[in-house]
């Protein structure tokens, strides 16, 4: 205890200069650097980059409604393989040849009516062109399918264009419509 003109004061077992208090002078320092630190940091790989083509089937007689197809087999160029179907489809993913700038699509169907009438072979030949884009250091290079144009198309296939690039959400794994086809 000290006697300070005549008033007695006491320290307190030394808390202000204690080693926790002085650190506690730099906290608001450190939330600063925190916060701009963390801005300044690479963002999320976010790839919005597919070769995966969009298609709704929908109704000849309106188009707002959405048809069922019986397809026995879709052909697909560039690949070797042949997409074949178990039941009745309203949408599909179909693959790009990512090696061209063009696809052909060959589409076997049944009637949907009378399923041992095997329908003629329809045809779409789609064209587009590719882009790759690096995305970041630690994400790496995307290649990106823009200006989708349908080139030739069996007379018995209409085609409504939607999104003419191919992209898909990473959040949702919802992809953009490209194309209705009218059956």
């Amino acid at each position: 205890m000290k006697n300070i003109r005549g008033a007695k004061v006491q320290k307190m077992d030394g808390a202000a200069d204690s080693p926790i208090f002085a650190r506690m002078k730099y906290i608001p320092l450190l939330l600063i650097i925190v916060l701009f630190g963390s801005c300044f940091s690479e963002g999320d790989c976010l790839v919005t980059a597919t070769n995966q083509m969009y298609i709704q089937f929908k109704k000849k007689t309106n188009a707002t409604l959405d048809t069922s197809i019986y397809f026995l087999t879709i052909a697909v160029s560039g690949t070797d393989s042949i997409l074949k179907f178990n039941s009745a489809v309203t949408n599909l993913l179909l693959p790009l040849d990512i090696a061209h700038d063009t696809t052909t699509y060959l589409f076997r169907r049944v009637n949907s009516k009378d399923s041992t009438l095997v329908i003629p072979t329809d045809t779409l030949i789609v064209s587009y062109t590719t882009q790759t884009k690096v995305l970041g250091k630690d994400c790496g290079a995307y290649q990106y399918f823009s200006n989708l144009k349908s080139r030739k198309i069996s007379k018995s296939l209409l085609v409504k264009p939607y999104n003419n690039f191919l992209l898909k959400n990473p959040a949702t794994q919802t992809y953009a419509l490209n194309y209705q086809l009218l059956f």
